[in-house]
């Protein structure tokens, strides 16, 4: 159960990352539009982590019953790896991902090569 619900706080932060990441890209290089992003969403993502996880400490110290403090440990374990993957993983991936992809289309542009004729 406990992945069920952190799944999708997870999926919907990357997402937002991804997404604004691509938006910044097609204006800017890979760089400013990392920053852009991170201004953009690093604080969203950080907001929304840690009302959950205070949500999941809450519910961790306060139960009685074992299965949802176990519910609630489990949840901010995930959260925070999450967090963690979100805004340091990802971005690292991102930068290498889009740097290759610039570096593979660069020698084409100076051959002369059209991309479109390409199959």
């Amino acid at each position: 159960m406990a992945f069920t619900i952190v799944l999708g706080i997870v999926v919907d932060d990357s997402i937002h990352f991804i997404f604004k990441f691509r938006d910044s890209k097609e204006k800017m290089n890979v760089e400013e539009a990392m920053a852009k992003t991170y201004q953009f969403v690093g604080y969203a993502i950080t907001a929304t982590t840690i009302a959950f996880v205070v949500n999941g400490l809450i519910l961790y110290f306060s139960s009685g019953f074992v299965a949802n403090a176990i519910l609630g440990a489990v949840m901010v374990i995930i959260l925070i790896a999450a967090w963690l993957c979100d805004l340091f993983l990802m971005p690292a991936l991102l930068v290498l991902y889009y740097q290759r992809q610039e570096q593979a289309v660069l020698p084409s542009i100076e051959e002369g090569v059209d991309m479109g004729d390409v199959a």
